[in-house]
Formats: C-alpha cells, sequence, structure tokens
C-alpha cells in the first residue's frame, strides 16, 4: 500500500499572527506539514531554498523582496515549490502580475479554511487554482476589452517594481542596488512610469500607489 503524500507548506507574510494561525489550523490536518515560516521575502526564498517546500503562501506585499521578483525567483529554483498568493486585495495587480509571473493560485485572506485546503491540495496536483470570486474578477481584467484603459497595466513588471519602490521612499540609488542594476537605468524607468500615469513627481506617485493599494505602510 501506498504511503499517503505529504504536501509540505510555507507560509512568508509579515503579520505574525496570521503566520502563527495558519500554521496551528493547517497542521491539524494529517496530509499537510508547516516547514517553515518568513517574514519578509528574502527570508521567504532562503527558505524555499533550503527546505523541501511543495506550497508557498504568499503575500505580494511582503518587505525586502517584491512579490513578483520572489515569485519568479521560487519558479526559476531547479525545485518543486508552487506559490499561492494569499492576499486581502481581491483586486490586486501584485498578485496578476505574479499569476503572470508563474504562481498557480490565489486567496483572499477573507476565505475558510476549507477553501485554503481545497487551494493547497489542487495547487500541489499541479492545477491552477482560483475561488469563484476571483475568476470572474480575472475575466473582467484580462478578457473584457475595456480593461485595457488602465494606466498601470501599462507598465512593464520593473516599472511596475521601481514604482513601489520609489512610493515607499526608496531613493533612486537604493533602488538601483536593490534591483542589481544601475541609477541611470531606475531614472529612465521613473521618467517612464511617471509618462504612463500622467504623473507629475514622486509624490504624485506616492499617493497613486496608496490610492490603489500597491504598497502598505
Amino acid at each position: 500500500m501506498l504511503e499517503k503524500k505529504t504536501i509540505k507548506v510555507a507560509i512568508a507574510d509579515d503579520y505574525q499572527l496570521l503566520r502563527e494561525a495558519l500554521t496551528h489550523i493547517l497542521s491539524q490536518f494529517e496530509d499537510i506539514e508547516v516547514v517553515g515560516e518568513a517574514a519578509d521575502g528574502h527570508a521567504a526564498l532562503d527558505l524555499v531554498r533550503d527546505k523541501d517546500v511543495d506550497i508557498l503562501l504568499l503575500e505580494p506585499l511582503i518587505p525586502k523582496k517584491d512579490g513578483i521578483d520572489l515569485t519568479k525567483d521560487v519558479v526559476g529554483l531547479d525545485k518543486k515549490t508552487r506559490v499561492v498568493i494569499l492576499t486581502m486585495d481581491k483586486t490586486s495587480h501584485n498578485a496578476f502580475r505574479m499569476l503572470r509571473a508563474g504562481a498557480m493560485g490565489w486567496l483572499p485572506k477573507t476565505v475558510g479554511v476549507e477553501e485554503v485546503l481545497q487551494a493547497i491540495r489542487s495547487v500541489d496536483k499541479g492545477k491552477v487554482f482560483l475561488p469563484m470570486e476571483l475568476q470572474r474578477v480575472f475575466a473582467e481584467k484580462y478578457v473584457r476589452p475595456e480593461s485595457i484603459s488602465n494606466p498601470e497595466e501599462q507598465l512593464s513588471d520593473r516599472e511596475f517594481q521601481v514604482m513601489r519602490l520609489l512610493a515607499l521612499g526608496n531613493t533612486n540609488r537604493e533602488i538601483s542596488k536593490m534591483l542589481y542594476v544601475g541609477v541611470k537605468t531606475v531614472d529612465t524607468h521613473r521618467a517612464n512610469l511617471l509618462r504612463k500615469l500622467g504623473l507629475r513627481n514622486n509624490s504624485d506617485l506616492t499617493r497613486f500607489a496608496i490610492q490603489n493599494g500597491f504598497v502598505k505602510f
């Protein structure tokens, strides 16, 4: 008789209470083992590198490493880890971009335990998981022609990352070090995203990012 597989889960979220609550709940199920927690993106990537992780539950706005880049890094590892987005925002542009980067599931933090279990078990089998409410949002955003009218969707992933980092108060030089690019490259991204969004300066940019839920403090 074949031994039943245990799904190894890691939780990456900057809210300790949420991590501990999820760990407590998931540990009650025989087919799931929580193998680690991370409070920031760097720790999450180290966790996936160092441990055998099947499913990474990931908050898009986790500190220190952008959720989009982190998803790309996890998918790019020579491992089997699959990313499930865990977010409060049902219209998160960060989450949409993470799906395009290779995430295989999306869970609003408002769902119940059964839906969390369904997502983990489905994604572990290689299936994409979107709750019904998010399937409608996803269809409206990427199927309907009028969806292209949102200016932030004209941004490249890198421009989107620069926008978030600027809105969080980082200088161009600091961003260049974070993204391993030259300062002039960051200057170019900043100029392009201001032009595409119709904004004038960093203050406008910060206000835009906060109002649209692209950053949190």
